[in-house]
């Protein structure tokens, strides 16, 4: 098991780390599973699983993305969120504490997708990659998921893509995985599955202003076009494969990743199995989980303060919830005995 942290420019002066939270991916979790261990007795191998299942003598292998953590965000680097789940596959695994990360999602996420530099691939954006651009990922280039798919594994993506949308070539079912469930943009609601389409602020496409469009930077509608999905003309964003899964809207998004991520380890075949996990948590929009025991115990631990936006009780309620998923994850695979 390898717990890889990738911080931005690979600061070695911590204390400056600790001063910002990082603005890019900033936790990477690769965990290689075997199913079952072998046991050598009489001068036979025995199998403690099912034959079928170790016959590929593969691992299962799952890469848990977690996505905006701060140098500061975790309990191992002395935070006061309190994270034994992550700070215990810290201990057990190894920390690679010198890496470097692109400042944006988009342009590090295909470097994790590929293993090849954003700037070998020309997803080496300002910014990241906006609603509606038709920017992604080249074809050209192969993915992890296509490299494993060819191996002989099952392959399988959860949470955020953010690698490109325009066409259905560009999303996780044309870059190698069998099965997706998340969102396509690079953020959503964690409720309502959606993100601005059209707003007061910003409107990114003037078709969904009713009234009052300003082409300014950016371009802002006085009147955008009313949508069931959230405030403003927000669209819906939450996918299952290639149909939007939208009795999922109102459900706290991370309920259904883990409830994917359980399904793929029951459902699994004798094949091994690939799993990209992107979690959600601690991207922005900062909402709070629904059970009040994860915002109580960031109360009663004391953690207060932020600025405006960024509640820092909420975001600790935001970061137990992620270690209890981290916590879960690695539960599911244990008690199927992988």
């Amino acid at each position: 098991m390898v717990v890889a942290k990738a911080v931005r420019g690979g600061m070695p002066v911590r204390s400056r780390v600790r001063r910002r939270r990082i603005r890019a991916l900033a936790f990477a979790l690769m965990m290689t599973f075997t199913a079952g261990a072998s046991n050598e007795k009489d001068g036979e191998a025995t199998s403690s699983t099912n034959a079928t299942t170790v016959a590929t003598n593969k691992p299962n292998i799952v890469l848990l993305v977690l996505d905006d953590i701060g140098y500061a965000d975790v309990g191992f680097h002395g935070s006061d969120f309190v994270t034994p789940n992550i700070d215990g596959l810290a201990k057990s695994g190894v920390e690679l504490d010198r890496m470097y990360v692109m400042p944006q999602c988009s342009p590090t996420r295909a470097a994790i997708m590929t293993g090849r530099h954003s700037w070998k691939t020309g997803m080496q954006h300002f910014t990241t990659i906006l609603p509606g651009s038709p920017a992604a990922l080249p074809s050209t280039v192969q993915t992890l998921a296509e490299s494993m798919k060819s191996a002989g594994y099952s392959t399988h993506a959860i949470g955020k893509w953010h690698l490109g949308n325009a066409k259905w070539e560009n999303t996780p079912l044309g870059r190698g995985f069998d099965t997706y469930l998340g969102y396509l943009q690079g953020q959503t609601d964690y409720y309502n599955r959606s993100i601005l389409s059209c707003g007061k602020f910003a409107c990114l496409f003037p078709f969904n202003c009713a009234s009052g469009f300003k082409l300014k930077n950016p371009p802002t509608c006085d009147h955008p076009d009313a949508s069931p999905y959230g405030p403003d003309a927000n669209g819906y964003d939450f996918w299952r494969n290639k149909g939007i899964a939208l009795d999922h809207h109102g459900k706290y998004t991370v309920d259904d990743y883990e409830a994917e991520f359980q399904s793929i380890v029951g459902n699994r075949g004798t094949e091994p199995f690939f799993v990209y996990y992107a979690e959600q948590l601690l991207h922005i929009p900062i909402e709070a989980p629904p059970e009040p025991k994860y915002l109580e115990r960031c109360v009663a631990d004391g953690v207060v303060g932020g600025y405006a936006g960024t509640n820092r009780t909420i975001l600790c309620s935001m970061a137990a919830r992620m270690d209890d998923a981290v916590g879960n994850l690695v539960s599911t695979l244990k008690q199927a005995g992988i």
